[in-house]
């Protein structure tokens, strides 16, 4: 078994997409843009992303990339203009870029921004993939994503669902859709028994863990992602662990703790 440092976060779909688009009358379609060698598309990334030029940046993006966030390419153009807002890109440059398949180059670029007249410093993995039209560009190191068909949830109950596993360089990222449709509040975790991720694949078994408890209303239609470094293999099941019915006065209620399956193969 191995245990991972992760994240594991409740997001609700919906606000996030009412931030995005609000004052939105149409959505304009954003056409992707290939370039013809990887040296080119760094070229060009590093200079939209220096001048903000976030409308060009976003046709970079690869179809993976497009696919894992599950947003339209318009639809993300918009993210990154509204985080523009609250932090400025000061400057860019290639550190490394080396092979990791025959259309996969993992490169490492150092950017440095600002927000709060706080100036920062990070290095960062993007996947350079060659896709039919030429390179494209795919940030987090994401270089592969796996959807997975979701059954209907079920009616009163609270229903998890694997949606993607997005493999990074190294690990991946688990999506699992959240849909509460009973009258109960729940808590993924609690003080004494922290919410775990396990996936079990076919190289071992993984576990990610839940820092702090979670709350999830009643009526939501939501997800959590929950990174795990090591993961590998073909995933065979995956189950979240300590979840907990809340009573009228949102205090964990001890014996309703539960495990539930996401997926099973």
């Amino acid at each position: 078994m191995f245990k991972s440092k992760g994240f594991l976060k409740i997001l609700l779909v919906a606000g996030i997409a009412s931030s995005v688009l609000v004052g939105c009358v149409a959505k304009t379609e954003v056409e992707p843009l290939r370039l013809g060698t990887p040296e080119e598309l760094v070229d060009t990334f590093i200079k939209d992303n220096q001048e903000d030029n976030v409308s060009e940046l976003a046709k970079l993006y690869a179809d993976v990339y497009v696919d894992s966030t599950g947003y339209d390419l318009a639809t993300i153009e918009k993210i990154l203009e509204k985080s523009r807002k609250e932090s400025k890109i000061i400057s860019s440059e290639l550190v490394s870029m080396e092979d990791y398949s025959d259309t996969i180059k993992r490169a490492t670029i150092k950017i440095t921004s600002k927000a709060n007249d706080e100036e920062t410093t990070n290095n960062y993995d993007y996947a350079l993939i060659k896709e039919e039209e030429g390179w494209a560009i795919s940030p987090d190191g994401i270089i592969a994503c796996e959807n997975y068909d979701i059954p209907m949830y079920n009616k009163g109950e609270l229903t998890l669902n694997l949606a993607k596993n997005i493999k990074l360089f190294e690990g991946g990222i688990l999506r699992v859709k959240v849909y509460n449709d009973s009258k109960n509040q729940f808590m993924f975790g609690s003080e004494n028994n922290k919410c775990e991720i396990i996936v079990e694949t076919s190289t071992g078994k993984y576990v990610t863990t839940m820092d702090e408890p979670t709350k999830l209303d009643k009526k939501v239609n939501s997800y959590f992602l929950a990174r795990i470094t090591e993961l590998d293999g073909e995933i065979n099941k995956v189950t979240v662990t300590n979840v907990y019915d809340l009573d009228k006065d949102g205090n964990v209620i001890e014996d309703s703790k539960k495990d539930v399956v996401a997926y099973q193969k």
